[in-house]
């Protein structure tokens, strides 16, 4: 079973290929990004395709840190309901509890093509103002939207060094996101209520009392 941290990250890498595929003319999401620092991408990316070339997406995360300023809502402090484990008994029901944390990520767009690097960065800074969400199912059925804040995208190509490693650029550009860490377990549920009663008129009235003890068992 994958942590839910693994799930997130992949989730991000796929983000990142739908959203920029077309501008760097990528076709497979295996082979056209990696998860690993820019230091090692390169390589891992020419080890993956038998061959060096630049067009490609590497990310990674950075850090993560425990948000306090959401640990008081409803679905980190309390269990969320989810679904009976035994839908006929109805005896035990699957629950969630979520941690809130922040995780900071960092992408790289490697390209050969000025323009496109240029597109790249204005499909960045646009992000905000479109849909700057990460969508994911928890079990494959609850949806889940994380938000994504966006910070100050950096050149990091070549240019300077171009007589020596060649050229190619690349744009470093940092994704902030709003997670939730998901973790489900089993309770019991309640089947049954008794309860007892004490009164002087029904305890003088034994017809009374029976009535009552089949109302309530019917209730329950």
């Amino acid at each position: 079973m994958s942590s839910f941290l693994k799930v997130i990250d992949r989730g991000v890498q796929a983000l990142l290929y739908a959203k920029f595929k077309d501008i760097l003319g990528l076709v497979d999401f295996n082979a056209d990004t990696v998860f690993y620092p820019k230091e090692i991408a390169f390589r891992n990316i020419a080890e993956k395709r038998g061959r060096a070339v630049v067009e490609f997406i590497n990310v990674w995360r950075e850090s993560s840190s425990f948000d306090w300023s959401r640990q008081r809502s409803a679905v980190a402090r309390q269990d969320i309901l989810l679904n009976y484990v035994d839908p006929v008994g109805k005896e035990t029901m699957t629950t969630a509890r979520a941690i809130p944390l922040n995780l900071a990520y960092n992408a790289w767009f490697w390209t050969k093509d000025y323009d496109k690097y240029n597109q790249i960065a204005e499909l960045y800074s646009w992000w905000q103002h479109e849909n700057p969400n990460l969508s994911i199912n928890y079990n494959d059925v609850y949806p889940l939207e994380m938000d994504m804040h966006f910070g100050e995208a950096e050149d990091e190509s070549t240019v300077p060094t171009m007589y020596d490693t060649g050229t190619y650029f690349v744009l470093k550009a940092p994704i902030m996101i709003d997670a939730w860490i998901m973790k489900s377990y089993d309770v019991k549920t309640i089947q049954k209520i008794i309860i007892s009663i004490y009164d002087e008129t029904v305890e003088a009235n034994p017809q009374l009392l029976e009535t009552m003890t089949l109302l309530l068992n019917e209730s329950s």
